[in-house]
C-alpha cells in the first residue's frame, strides 16, 4: 500500500492509537488486521479510521470496536476518547511523478464526514434499521400523501418532478405509525441509488449532543462545515431541540444554508410546527415554509389492511375473526399491532395456544387495554375544544348560543363524528340532549367551513392534533 509523507506524520505522531491496539490484542493479530489501517481524523474525543478493504472494515468493528472489553482496555490508555470507529474508503491515487513542480498526492474519491458502517449514508450514534425500506412501508390511505413525498425527496421516481428547487420536508404525527420508518426509508433509498450524495440521518438530541462538544473541543468551526457539506440531512425527533437556544440558533443557521444551496432537508417530530414550544418563531416560520404532512393514525380500514399485511410478512396463519379483533380494538399504534401478532404467534407456537377469538383476547389484554386508554371519546373531544377555545365543557353542553359556543359546540360535534364510533342520537345525547338532526347540521356547517376558510380549517388541524 502506497503511503504518502503527510500519512507517515500522522501515523508518527498518533501512534499513541495504534500502540494502545498493539498490547490489547499482540504484534501478530496486530500486523495481520492494523498494519495498512490509517487515521482519518482524530480529536481528544474521536478517532476515525479507513480502510480500503469493506471486509476488514467490518471485521474490525465487530471484533474490536463494537466489544466492550476491548474499549475498557483501550480507555485505560487513552481515557478521553470516547468514539472510535472504522470506515471503508475507496481510493483513488494518481502519483505525478514526472512534473517537477507536483507533489505526489493522492486524491479520495468519498468524501467522509462522520462515522458510519456506510459508504455515503453517516447516522450519527443510531445506525439505520435495514427493516425501514419503501419495500417494507405498508402503503394505506392514511400515509398515501407522505409516502409520495417521501420517495420524491428520495428521489424515487425521477421523472416525477413537481418543484423547481428542493424544499423541506416535515413529518409529523403519533408515536408508532411510521414516521422513523419513512425518514430512514429515504436514507436507504439514496445510499443504494446515488452514491454520489453524503447523508447524514441523526436525532436532534444526538445534533445538540455534537454542537455541544464541538464548542468544548474547540472544533465549532469543523462542525459547521461538516453539517454545511452534505447533501441530505434528515433529523428525527425535532421537538428535542426545544428550549436549547443556542443549538436551535445553530441549527437554523445550518438549516437555511442548506436550504439556499438546494440541499434537502426532512425533518421529523411527534407535533405539527404550530404546536412546538420554546421554538424560536423564525425557526417555525422556516420550517412552515416548506411542506408539512401530518401523519394520522390510521382507521379501521386501514389497520385492517396493516394487519393483514404483517401476518403475510411474518408467515402465520391467523382467523379472520381474531385479524378483525386486532385491527378494530388496537387503535394505538401500527407497532402495537405488529407486537400485538408476534405475541400471538409466540404464544401459539412455544405454549401451544390455539389462536381463537377467546384466547387472543386473554393473550392480548395488555395490548387491548392500552388502545382503549387512549382511544379517543367524546369526553376527550369536548376537553380539548373547550380548552382551544377557552370555554368549560359545560358551554359545550349548555343552550348558551353565544356565537363562540355555538362555533366550539359544532366543532366538537363534527370531531365526535368523524374520530369515533358513536351514532348521531349518541354524541346529540353528550351535548345536552340535542337531536341527530342538530348534529347533522353541525357537522354540514364544519365540512363546508373547512373547504372555504383555510385559517378555520388550520382551527380544526391544529385541533385534531391534540386529541
Amino acid at each position: 500500500m502506497i503511503q504518502t509523507k503527510k500519512q507517515e506524520q500522522i501515523k508518527d505522531t498518533d501512534n499513541s492509537f495504534f500502540f494502545a491496539c498493539k498490547e490489547i490484542i499482540g504484534e501478530e493479530i496486530f500486523n495481520k488486521w492494523f498494519l495498512d489501517v490509517e487515521i482519518y481524523s482524530q480529536t481528544k474525543n474521536e478517532i476515525i479510521l479507513s480502510t480500503s478493504s469493506k471486509f476488514k472494515r467490518d471485521w474490525i468493528n465487530r471484533e474490536y470496536f463494537q466489544a466492550k472489553t476491548f474499549i475498557k482496555s483501550l480507555n485505560k490508555s487513552l481515557p478521553d476518547l470516547h468514539k472510535i470507529n472504522i470506515i471503508f474508503l475507496e481510493k483513488n491515487i494518481d502519483l505525478i511523478k514526472d512534473n517537477e513542480n507536483s507533489e505526489n498526492k493522492p486524491s479520495q474519491i468519498n468524501k467522509v464526514i462522520n462515522l458510519s458502517k456506510y459508504d455515503n449514508v453517516f447516522a450519527f450514534a443510531t445506525e439505520l434499521n435495514n427493516k425501514f425500506t419503501f419495500a417494507n412501508f405498508i402503503s394505506a390511505k392514511y400515509c398515501k400523501m407522505a409516502l409520495s413525498m417521501a420517495k420524491i425527496v428520495a428521489g424515487f421516481d425521477n421523472q416525477l418532478k413537481i418543484f423547481d428547487d428542493k424544499i423541506p420536508l416535515f413529518i409529523h404525527g403519533g408515536v408508532g405509525i411510521g414516521k422513523t420508518h419513512l425518514a430512514q426509508s429515504i436514507a436507504w433509498f439514496i445510499k443504494e441509488n446515488d452514491k454520489t450524495k453524503k447523508v447524514v440521518y441523526l436525532s436532534a438530541e444526538k445534533f445538540m449532543y455534537h454542537f455541544v462538544q464541538s464548542i468544548r473541543s474547540n472544533e465549532i468551526m469543523n462542525f459547521k462545515e461538516k453539517m454545511r457539506s452534505i447533501d441530505v440531512l434528515i433529523v428525527d425527533d425535532v421537538q428535542f431541540i426545544a428550549g436549547k437556544d443556542g443549538t436551535q440558533q445553530e441549527f437554523m443557521n445550518c438549516f437555511n444554508s442548506l436550504v439556499e444551496d438546494n440541499k434537502q432537508v426532512i425533518l421529523v417530530c411527534d407535533r405539527c410546527p404550530s404546536n412546538l414550544e420554546n421554538i424560536d418563531e423564525k425557526l417555525k416560520s422556516r420550517i412552515t415554509g416548506g411542506m408539512i404532512i401530518n401523519l394520522k393514525k390510521p382507521d379501521f380500514a386501514d389497520r385492517l389492511a396493516i394487519t393483514k399485511q404483517k401476518i403475510q410478512s411474518l408467515n402465520c396463519q391467523i382467523p379472520e375473526e381474531v385479524i378483525n379483533l386486532v385491527a378494530e380494538k388496537i387503535t394505538s399504534s401500527i407497532r402495537d399491532i405488529e407486537g400485538a401478532l408476534k405475541k400471538l404467534m409466540a404464544e401459539n407456537i412455544f405454549a401451544e395456544q390455539e389462536i381463537t377469538i377467546d384466547s387472543s383476547k386473554s393473550i392480548l389484554s395488555s395490548y387491548l387495554n392500552k388502545s382503549e386508554t387512549n382511544a379517543i371519546s367524546i369526553e376527550k373531544i369536548q376537553k380539548i375544544v373547550a380548552e382551544f377555545y377557552t370555554l368549560k365543557v359545560s358551554d359545550l353542553t349548555s343552550k348558551n348560543r353565544s356565537k363562540n359556543n355555538v362555533k366550539a359546540r359544532q366543532v366538537a360535534m363534527y370531531l365526535s363524528k368523524t374520530h369515533t364510533k358513536s351514532s348521531l342520537p349518541t354524541i346529540g345525547e353528550k351535548f345536552g340532549g340535542k337531536n341527530h338532526a342538530t348534529v347533522i347540521h353541525s357537522i354540514k356547517i364544519v365540512n363546508n367551513a373547512i373547504s372555504q376558510n383555510n385559517n378555520f380549517a388550520l382551527e380544526i388541524k391544529t385541533i385534531e392534533e391534540k386529541l
